[in-house]
């Protein structure tokens, strides 16, 4: 239902009104209140004194003390009102530098007054506050099993401006060692393949555990051949290191290039399709999948060839 024009116009006079509440300047309202606590009084002793003397001019130099005694005041005022909320302004440049660059200053704790521990237990507590935060989206952001980024925490932390490759992991007859060992021994299978991913990787690439028994790996910036390499490198050293009583744990793994400016998904999905490719073709081994524009790259195109 659309609200009449009335209540609209009252809607907008309250946010005016609202508005014209709120101080301009912390320093001219504070400003205010000192003169209207020290002028006050002292005008009315100015005509007090002036009625007591008998006139004006004869009272000249009595409303020369108190003009002066005012004016003094009226700076002391100005002055312990500024001292009295030095901390909130204080706190009000902090919230303002973390707003703009996302760094939390630390507040000292020796600020004197009551004003200023309670600015200080205001701060402590936002500083709790972004810490069970920051543990809260670590949380929702890492697989609880392999300690791995999950595909939220991917997705978070994923930017390649400038492309890159995708390696597509699946470990081979998984579900065999979840039915015939328990899922105990598969969650153990899972946590090595992610100490293998960790060990093999370089900082800035990225490595997540999608869901079950399969892993994303993206190299920034790096090309098919490359990636292919480091593809391999995780295979072998998979077949080396991870076993069972059944035996022998395996990789499949699917390889595929990401230009830039394209979407992930699409280049996912060509990795997906290299995986299957992979199990197809007897499992444990590296399979590619190109897109037209990265078939047209004879480097790729040589790549794709020797596998």
């Amino acid at each position: 239902m659309v609200p009449s024009i009335d209540i609209r116009r009252a809607s907008a006079r309250r946010a005016e009104l609202h508005a014209a509440k709120q101080p301009k300047s912390a320093t001219a309202l504070i400003a205010l209140v000192a003169c209207l606590g020290a002028l006050v009084p002292c005008i009315s002793a100015a005509f007090v004194l002036i009625f007591a003397e008998g006139g004006f001019w004869a009272a000249m130099p009595g409303i020369a003390v108190i003009g002066l005694a005012s004016i003094v005041s009226s700076i002391g005022v100005v002055y312990a009102l500024r001292s009295l909320l030095a901390p909130v302004f204080a706190l009000e440049r902090v919230l303002e530098f973390y707003r703009e660059h996302g760094v939390h200053e630390a507040w000292p704790q020796n600020t004197g007054d009551r004003t200023g521990k309670l600015v200080y237990l205001v701060d402590g507590l936002m500083s709790k506050f972004r810490a069970e935060l920051r543990q809260s989206r670590t949380a929702a952001d890492t697989d609880p099993l392999t300690g791995l980024l999950n595909r939220r925490g991917f997705d978070r932390h994923f930017d390649a401006p400038n492309g890159g490759s995708i390696i597509y992991v699946d470990l081979d007859q998984f579900k065999a060692v979840n039915d015939k060992l328990g899922h105990d021994a598969g969650d153990l299978v899972l946590s090595a393949t992610a100490d293998l991913l960790r060990s093999v990787l370089r900082e800035g690439e990225l490595v997540a555990r999608f869901g079950g028994e399969e892993f994303v790996v993206f190299l920034p910036e790096i090309d098919l051949m490359t990636a292919g390499l480091v593809a391999e490198r995780i295979r072998s050293s998979a077949e080396r290191r991870l076993a069972t009583k059944l035996g022998r744990v395996t990789i499949s793994a699917g390889v595929a290039q990401l230009a830039a400016g394209e979407d992930f998904s699409e280049a996912l999905i060509r990795a997906d399709r290299a995986v299957y490719t992979a199990k197809r073709s007897g499992r444990n081994c590296v399979e590619f999948e190109v897109s037209n524009a990265t078939a047209l790259n004879p480097t790729v195109a040589n790549a794709t060839a020797a596998e």
